[in-house]
């Protein structure tokens, strides 16, 4: 056996390969570690991807779950008027573009949104 087929062998043996949640390596927990080190702020989970698109399910699956979790603490704790208090403040926020291309019209602009969004017959 040449030296590359023993390095392959060497390596076949200590990685095992699957769908991202499935296993893991002793190189993939070294990274992990490493950047979870380096990034600080509480990061403690990394997750491995094969490209942009599934980078950005993954984000948006994420960031979804930790919304759906937000919101119920929300209503157990303080109900519907933190919710509309977080709305109110979500609309504020958008509230200078709302003036700038609907005159100010929230119904204008919603139907500018959701009529681009309809489809066709």
């Amino acid at each position: 056996m040449n030296v590359n087929a023993r390095h392959v062998a060497a390596q076949i043996d200590r990685i095992a390969h699957g769908y991202r949640y499935s296993f893991t390596s002793d190189p993939q927990e070294e990274l992990s570690a490493r950047i979870a080190q380096n990034c600080g702020h509480g990061l403690n989970a990394i997750v491995f991807v094969s490209g942009g698109s599934e980078a950005v399910e993954s984000a948006l699956k994420l960031a979804t779950e930790r919304i759906a979790v937000g919101v119920q603490s929300l209503m157990q704790h303080g109900g519907p008027s933190v919710l509309r208090e977080l709305y109110a403040r979500r609309r504020a926020s958008y509230q200078a573009y709302v003036d700038r291309y609907f005159r100010g019209s929230w119904e204008e602009a919603i139907a500018m949104w959701w009529g681009e969004k309809r489809v066709k017959s």
